[in-house]
């Protein structure tokens, strides 16, 4: 990743900077990180609107990174941009998102998968329940052709709907809480005072 390149122990980020600078920006970040990373709990489900994320897999937490910005000469926090998603994004100020429709399934050549809808029970047919059709019974086969692979995802998609749908999600920030408590606490002027003194 190219942030990498931008670390305060990065070379060209430590000749780019003054020590004073240096020791107090990296500082700075190095508390937000840990500050928004300390604010997400590992729990179960989502957790409430307003309230920083939980971490089920610990991802953006592993993803939260601080470097030099050279354009403004400052320090940034935050996650990475991880993969096409835009999850840290929305999480933090809310918006428009896809969301994988877990009950789909994507259909491949050799793979097992729908063949018909309705037909009478039999050795490959067994009933579907709460699919978008109500309780049905599927037929299954083989995929053997790509004819048989598009009439299986069409089926899919009739039984369980899109493989993606469009969702609204409400702010769960974590880095503005993170931000604003480090501001109350003080940590940003002090952390310019030690490194003026060398402490």
């Amino acid at each position: 990743m190219r942030v990498k390149e931008l670390f305060f122990d990065a070379p060209a980020v430590r000749r780019a900077m003054d020590d004073a600078s240096h020791k107090a920006l990296s500082r700075i970040g190095a508390f937000l990180r840990t500050r928004a990373r300390g604010s997400m709990r590992e729990a179960k489900g989502p957790s409430r609107p307003g309230k920083p994320p939980h971490a089920h897999v610990g991802t953006i937490k592993r993803l939260l990174f601080f470097s030099y910005d050279r354009a403004t000469r400052s320090v940034v926090v935050g996650p990475v941009r991880f993969g096409r998603t835009e999850a840290p994004r929305t999480l933090e100020f809310g918006g428009r998102t896809r969301a994988p429709n877990l009950r789909r399934t994507l259909r491949r050549y050799r793979d097992g998968g729908e063949i018909a809808i309705g037909l009478a029970a039999g050795r490959t047919t067994t009933l579907a329940r709460n699919t978008l059709l109500g309780t049905v019974p599927v037929s299954y086969t083989l995929l053997r052709t790509e004819a048989q692979v598009r009439r299986a995802n069409e089926l899919n998609e009739r039984l369980y709907g899109p493989l993606y749908r469009n969702i609204t999600v409400r702010t769960r920030p974590f880095m503005a809480p993170a931000l604003g408590k480090e501001i109350r606490k003080g940590t940003i002027p002090a952390a310019w005072e030690h490194s003026i003194r060398g402490t």
